[in-house]
């Protein structure tokens, strides 16, 4: 589990770095719970790292590097008031979104290929 894991967090990164899109934290969980073989809580675990670990450490990258004034004027416009609270909201979304997705790529590969007990 924790060499898969790492793997998808690797993949993760890597194209959020390349193309910045926020989707990824979807499709790659997905397709990483679609292939897990140890059933939907593990696969659900291992999506949750994935997608929060990854999104969280971008988040903290920005807010220490050159992103922390728009960290501050994004966290002033919703009202949150700290900027650093902003990046640990970001961390929980990512969770919440990678588990969501591993979970659902788990579901669909075992209703498209049912384990047959004899």
């Amino acid at each position: 589990m924790i060499g898969s894991t790492i793997i998808g967090m690797i993949i993760l990164g890597l194209f959020q770095y390349l193309t910045s899109s926020w989707w990824w934290v979807i499709v790659i969980p997905f397709f990483s719970g679609a292939l897990y073989r140890e059933g939907m809580m593990k696969a659900t675990i291992q999506g949750s790292l994935i997608g929060g670990i990854v999104w969280t450490g971008i988040s903290v990258a920005q807010f220490f590097g050159s992103a922390d004034i728009v960290s501050d004027k994004i966290a002033a416009m919703i009202g949150i008031g700290q900027p650093f609270l902003l990046t640990i909201i970001t961390g929980v979304l990512g969770f919440l979104l990678g588990a969501i997705a591993a979970n659902t790529g788990n579901a669909i590969k075992q209703y498209v290929f049912p384990v047959r007990q004899f």
